[in-house]
């Protein structure tokens, strides 16, 4: 069977996971790997590359449509859910995440900064509005 229980590492720490292995599932053949690391005979299963950049391509254009935090993907619903649905995949770090996304606005940026020098006449409208916290925003849209 699966085990349900949740253990605490703190630190990072992977002592709490061999007692566990030790004591609950009777795993006695824990060997160290070449960085001291404890291994088990467990292979995950390894997502081939073009598949593993277009999930985190996807799982990066979700943080920007629904304005997801950085480490939604990595709250323990969604990494069960993860797990179960596509396994062997690990959504992008935050700190990936914040790399890509400063990559794309520098793209975009670009772009539009392109776009802009050939154009002649720009009209500009403003807009106030606020969200659902009360906090105010003045929005400028460019007409060309």
């Amino acid at each position: 069977g699966s085990c349900t229980q949740t253990l605490s590492i703190p630190n990072w720490s992977t002592s709490s996971l061999i007692k566990h292995l030790r004591t609950v599932h009777k795993v006695d053949d824990l060997k160290k790997s070449s960085n001291g690391r404890v291994a088990t005979g467990r292979v995950i299963q390894k997502l081939p590359k073009a598949r593993k950049k277009r999930l985190d391509r996807l799982a990066l254009e979700a943080i920007v449509h629904d304005g997801r935090s950085f480490n939604d993907f990595h709250r323990s619903g969604l990494k069960r859910f993860f797990q179960y649905a596509i396994p062997g995949y690990i959504p992008p770090h935050r700190n990936t995440v914040h790399n890509k996304l400063q990559e794309l606005y520098a793209f975009h940026y670009k772009l539009m900064v392109g776009k802009l020098s050939n154009i002649s006449d720009i009209a500009i409208t403003t807009d106030f509005w606020s969200d659902k916290k009360c906090k105010s925003y003045l929005v400028l849209t460019g007409h060309f």
